[in-house]
C-alpha cells in the first residue's frame, strides 16, 4: 500500500513537472476531458514559441468550435502566468461579457486543485473577474505580488493604466453581420492601433484567435500593413479552412520571412507542421530534429490523463 502511494505521488509530481514545461500537458492535467488532435498539438507548440520569445505576432484562423479558444484564451493565459508571475496579460474579445467569461475560466484554472505551479497562486479576491492578480512565493511564509495580472477587456474599451506583455484578441467580431459593417471594422481598427497597441510592453507579443468573417477585418488590415510597409509587424499565421478543394490540405502556415530565413523553412514546407515545429524549436534549443518532434506529438495523443 505504501509502495503504491509512493508510486502515485511520483507519477503526480512527474505530471506536474511536465505540465509546467508543456502547454498541452498542462491543458490535459487541468482539463482531463480535453481531446487532443493534430491541430491542438500544433497550436500548443506555436503558443509555447510565443512564450519562448521566438514569435511575437501570431494569428490562429479557423472556423468556430475547433477548440482554439479553450487552448489559446483559457489554458495558455493561466500557464503563461504560472511561468511568468511578473508579467501582464490582457485578453480582449468582441464584448466585455465574453472577455469576462474567459477571465473567470482562466482564474479558476489558477485556483484549481490540479494547478501544477506550487510557488504561484491567485492573490487578492479569489472571485475577481475584471482584473485579477497572481503572487509568487519568496520564502516559506512570504508571498509577493511581482506584477502578474490578467485584465479582460471588450474590443473598443479603454486600457488606461494597463500594460500588456501578452495581448490576446479572441474573436474581435461576433459574427458576419458585425464583420460586414464598415463602421464596426473602422472602429475596431482604430481601437487596435490607438488603444491596444499603445499598451504593449517592450518585447510584447500579440495573439489573434479568430474566425475570418471578412477579408478587411482587424487581422486583414494588419496583414495588409505587413505586405505594404517594410517595418510593419510580421505575422505567423495558422490557417485551417472550413472548406478545402484539396483533400490533402489540413492546415497551412504563413511564416514571417525573417523567422523562415532564420529557421531555414522553405515555401514548400508551409504545409508540413512537424517540420515547421522542428525548425522553429531548433532556433530556441539548437538541436530539435523532426524525429523528436514526431515522437512528442505521438506521445501527446497517448499521454495518460491526469487524475482529477
Amino acid at each position: 500500500m505504501i509502495g503504491n502511494l509512493s508510486q502515485n505521488r511520483i507519477r503526480d509530481e512527474a505530471q506536474k513537472a511536465l505540465a509546467r514545461k508543456r502547454l498541452l500537458a498542462f491543458t490535459q492535467r487541468t482539463k482531463p476531458a480535453y481531446t487532443v488532435g493534430r491541430l491542438h498539438w500544433f497550436i500548443a507548440n506555436v503558443l509555447e514559441l510565443v512564450e519562448a520569445g521566438l514569435l511575437d505576432r501570431v494569428a490562429l484562423e479557423m472556423p468556430p468550435r475547433h477548440g482554439k479558444s479553450e487552448l489559446a484564451s483559457v489554458r495558455f493565459p493561466a500557464w503563461y502566468l504560472g511561468k511568468h508571475p511578473d508579467k501582464q496579460f490582457v485578453a480582449a474579445s468582441h464584448t466585455q461579457d465574453l472577455a469576462d467569461e474567459f477571465s473567470s475560466k482562466a482564474r479558476d484554472v489558477v485556483k484549481g486543485a490540479t494547478w501544477p505551479f506550487p510557488r504561484v497562486r491567485l492573490s487578492g479576491n479569489a472571485f475577481a473577474v475584471r482584473r485579477w492578480t497572481v503572487e509568487e512565493q519568496q520564502s516559506d511564509t512570504l508571498w509577493t505580488n511581482t506584477g502578474g495580472t490578467y485584465t479582460p477587456v471588450g474590443v473598443g474599451a479603454g486600457l488606461t493604466g494597463r500594460g500588456a506583455d501578452i495581448l490576446s484578441i479572441d474573436d474581435p467580431v461576433k459574427d458576419w453581420v458585425q464583420a460586414d459593417s464598415e463602421l464596426i471594422r473602422e472602429n475596431h481598427w482604430y481601437w487596435y492601433q490607438s488603444v491596444a497597441a499603445t499598451r504593449l510592453m517592450p518585447g510584447a507579443a500579440v495573439i489573434m484567435t479568430l474566425t475570418r468573417w471578412h477579408d478587411d477585418d482587424m487581422l486583414g488590415r494588419a496583414l495588409k500593413m505587413a505586405e505594404t510597409i517594410a517595418d510593419a509587424d510580421q505575422w505567423f499565421e495558422v490557417r485551417l479552412p472550413a472548406l478545402s478543394g484539396d483533400h490533402n490540405v489540413f492546415a497551412s502556415c504563413q511564416v514571417p520571412e525573417k523567422v523562415a530565413r532564420h529557421a531555414g523553412i522553405t515555401a514548400d514546407e508551409m504545409w508540413d507542421m512537424e517540420k515547421i515545429v522542428a525548425r522553429l524549436w531548433a532556433c530556441v534549443k539548437g538541436d530539435t530534429d523532426r524525429a523528436t518532434v514526431e515522437a512528442e506529438r505521438a506521445a501527446a495523443y497517448k499521454r495518460p490523463r491526469a487524475r482529477p
